[in-house]
């Protein structure tokens, strides 16, 4: 049986960096799995020009794959709707500002359940580091949210994306 191959882009600025922090890791992770089984690239300027401009060049692609719903500004100049983009929340930031103000901290980007929700509606699938986070966002309202692990180099299994 034939099947297309998937073309998938990573929009980061942590694949590279020096630093080890779990982020890193898990973007290692995950591009190291999906290119076991799909086209890969990776852009590693967090830019909305640099994403349309890949996109242009890259008709092709299916899925965008950005980190952090702080990074929706590079879905700005994207009019290229063939590929369906992915946040990849690495944590549900409206319960973490909860958590940071209920131990009497400031968390250093806060978010409501409302600025989350406006960020999150324009992407095309959610991706949620744990069930806990996935059910938060199911409860905010979103059935399109799959759940990939921190430990996936662990957890070898197929992603269903859908379309």
């Amino acid at each position: 049986m034939l099947f297309r191959s998937v073309h998938i882009l990573i929009v980061t600025d942590l694949l590279f960096t020096g630093k080890m922090r779990g982020n890193r890791n898990r973007v290692n992770a995950y591009y190291d799995y999906l290119c076991a089984h799909h086209n890969v690239d990776v852009i590693d300027q967090l830019t909305s020009y640099t994403v349309a401009r890949y996109l242009g060049a890259h008709p092709e692609t299916d899925f965008v794959i950005v980190p952090y719903i702080w990074n929706a500004h590079v879905l700005d100049n994207t009019t290229h709707r063939k590929a369906k983009f992915i946040v990849d929340t690495l944590d549900c930031m409206s319960s973490r500002t909860q958590r940071f103000e209920n131990a009497g901290h400031k968390f250093s980007k806060p978010y409501t359940v409302q600025a989350e929700i406006g960020l999150l509606r324009l992407f095309d699938h959610i991706m949620a580091i744990t069930e806990d986070d996935a059910n938060s966002f199911r409860r905010m309202g979103f059935n399109n949210v799959f759940t990939v692990p921190l430990s996936l180099q662990h957890h070898h299994r197929s992603l269903s994306l859908g379309s």
